[in-house]
This record gives C-alpha cells, sequence and structure tokens, in this order.
C-alpha cells in the first residue's frame, strides 16, 4: 500500500521526471537530491546492496535501497491493412493470406477504438501512468489516443513507425528516423526509449536506435535489472522486459484462458517482491489493448493492479524514469 512518503516522491517524479534521482540514505529514507527524480516500474528492497547482483558489469554500486519497481507497458500499434497482419485471431480460410485481411485487421482495431480506453481507465483510476510503445504513425493517424495518453502523463516510447518487423523495412535508419520525430513533434519532447515490433532487430539497429538519441531499449528480456550493451555510437542501456508477463504470449503463443494472466503476473510479482528483500527488482508488465483491453480480460488487469498496490514499497515507474534513475545510481556507486 502507498505511504504518504510513497505518493510525495511519484508527485516528484511527475514534475521532475527527465531528471535522476538518488533515492536512499543509510536512514532508510528516500531522498531527493537537487537534481530532481526520474522513472517509473514496480520494485521493493530492503537495505541491501544492489552492486553484487547487478548483471551489467558496470561496476560496484554501494547504494541502499527500499523499494521494488514496477513499469505497465501498453503497445498501440498501426496495423496497415494492405499488408499480411503481425498476428491472427481468425485462420485464414483453406490457410490462404488474403488482403485485405478484414476479421484481423478489425480484431485489431477493436484494440484502438475500445480497448486502448479500458486500459486508460483502469490506470488512471487507480494513478498509475504507463509507458505507451506507440508506433511513430499512430500520432497522427489515432490522434484520440495519443492525446489522451499524453494528457494523462504517459512516456511515448518508440515501436516503430507503423507494425512491420525491423527485417523488412527498406531503410531501416529512415523508418527509425520517422518514428522518433512523429514522436518528437507530437509529444514536443524526443522519445529516449525503443521496443521493436516483435522486439525484432538487425544487427544494425541498436547502433541506428542509439544515432537517433534512443538512449534504452526493451528488446533484450534476459534479466530482472537493467544492463548495458555497447553499439558504435555509445552504450544503450535495456530494461526489463519480461514475455513471461506479455499478453501476446500467454494469450496468443500459449492460448491461456483470460484469469491466468492475472495469476501469471501474480505469481512473478510475489517471487520477486519476496527476493527484493535481497535486492531491488524490476518487473515490467506488457498489454495490449486488442487483447487484454476486451470485455473477459480487463478485469483481470484491474484485479492484478489492485493486488500489487496492496504491498508496501511499491512505485509504478516510466521506463524513462528507470532509465535516469539507475544512471543516476550507478554513477553515485563509482564515485
Amino acid at each position: 500500500m502507498a505511504t504518504d512518503l510513497d505518493r510525495e516522491l511519484l508527485e516528484t517524479v511527475r514534475l521532475q521526471s527527465s531528471s535522476p534521482v538518488n533515492y536512499l540514505s543509510p536512514e532508510d529514507e528516500v531522498v531527493v537530491t537537487p537534481e530532481g527524480i526520474g522513472p517509473l516500474m514496480y520494485g521493493r528492497s530492503k537495505l541491501g546492496d544492489i552492486g553484487d547482483r547487478i548483471s551489467s558489469g558496470i561496476g560496484s554500486l554501494k547504494e541502499k535501497f527500499q523499494y521494488y519497481f514496477g513499469d505497465p507497458t501498453v503497445n498501440v500499434e498501426l496495423w496497415n491493412i494492405i499488408r499480411p497482419m503481425p498476428r491472427n485471431a481468425l485462420p485464414p480460410p483453406m490457410g490462404n493470406q488474403l488482403l485485405p485481411n478484414v476479421p484481423n485487421w478489425s480484431w485489431h482495431e477493436y484494440g484502438n477504438r475500445v480497448g486502448f480506453w479500458r486500459h486508460l481507465n483502469a490506470l488512471q483510476s487507480r494513478d498509475i501512468r504507463a509507458t505507451l510503445a506507440i508506433n511513430g504513425h499512430v500520432c497522427s493517424k489515432y490522434p484520440r489516443i495519443a492525446e489522451a495518453a499524453l494528457e494523462a502523463g504517459w512516456e511515448f516510447m518508440g515501436h516503430g513507425y507503423e507494425q512491420q518487423p525491423q527485417h523488412s523495412l527498406d531503410n531501416e535508419d529512415a523508418e527509425i528516423a520517422a518514428a522518433v520525430e512523429e514522436i518528437k513533434t507530437f509529444t514536443g519532447k524526443q522519445p529516449i526509449g525503443w521496443e521493436s515490433p516483435g522486439l525484432t532487430e538487425t544487427e544494425n539497429t541498436l547502433d541506428l536506435l542509439k544515432k537517433n538519441g534512443i538512449e534504452y531499449v526493451c528488446n533484450w528480456p534476459m534479466d530482472d535489472l537493467p544492463t548495458t550493451l555497447e553499439t558504435k555510437y555509445g552504450p544503450m542501456l535495456t530494461l526489463p522486459y519480461p514475455l513471461e508477463t506479455n499478453d501476446i504470449v500467454i494469450h496468443i503463443i500459449q492460448h491461456q484462458p483470460a484469469n491466468i494472466f492475472y495469476q501469471q503476473c501474480k505469481e512473478t510479482f510475489d517471487r520477486l517482491y519476496m527476493e527484493s528483500d535481497e535486492n531491488i527488482k524490476i518487473m515490467a508488465i506488457s498489454m495490449h489493448p486488442y487483447l487484454t483491453g476486451t470485455p473477459h480480460r480487463i478485469g483481470h488487469v484491474e484485479k492484478l493492479y489492485d493486488y500489487i498496490n496492496q504491498h508496501d514499497g511499491v512505485i509504478h515507474m516510466t521506463g524513462e524514469e528507470i532509465y535516469h534513475w539507475y544512471n543516476s545510481e550507478m554513477k553515485a556507486g563509482q564515485t
């Protein structure tokens, strides 16, 4: 359950979300540095040394933490009806891929027309801001969605220009630049996060993302803490983005019933929350409006966040806020 101190910290985060944060003092108090604050994720930790537990190899960090961070990510995409659909709910007749694929395009379109607003209400009513993984072209094609997310204070994270694998792009650099520019034009702010469509990358993707001003990615679900990859243009941070708490994996790949989203995410949270006694933990939950924004699934999303919010020491942060928090703490650990 959030304390008054938690709420004060979160409010400072919201007012100064582009600045780094240095949270904790040896007296087990939250300390906001003059530079301000950063991030949104789930986490709790008792006083403990995070340095020996970080797998990024950046060095020993001798700071003490008391929170468990969590990052809800809502993915809003543009599926072009003249192309093969990224995913199918209804198999094509006789196995033939036909265009336009009206039923499967409409299945996804329902998410943008209806499901997104259920997600928005579920999170806003619980005072949670999400990271919006958004195809850049959504800003102009679905302006009501983009405007609502911006008004709600959600972070805009690049998610391609339209929903296509990185490998299928004729000019990957130009597509990344177009996505970044459209988000920047709409929000007035350079996006620093990126999740490729389908988490796809070519051998050039990380270099091109860094070249275009991206500082962190969610394409590498390989750790419970941030890690660092090298590019031609400098380091790139990767944030935790587990496949096991992604509604595509649960409902489309594994074909699990609606209640399993709640159960699988709850059990993941319970384990990480327990382990955060020893070290800070981060948990991302990935949702798509055409999946968990449907009438039979949205209640499980609401139930999940009600459960998470019952726990002490849980803070919801955006990916950008996590990025700034992590970099601030790593710098502090090297001094």
